[in-house]
């Protein structure tokens, strides 16, 4: 159970710092 929502909660962390760093590179690249 624990690890179940650990892994749920990282996974939206990556999610979130993922789309962050995918708005940057649009910015850069345009």
């Amino acid at each position: 159970m624990y690890s179940y929502k650990f892994t749920s909660t990282q996974a939206t962390i990556v999610a979130l710092v993922m789309q962050l760093l995918s708005q940057k590179w649009q910015e850069n690249y345009l």
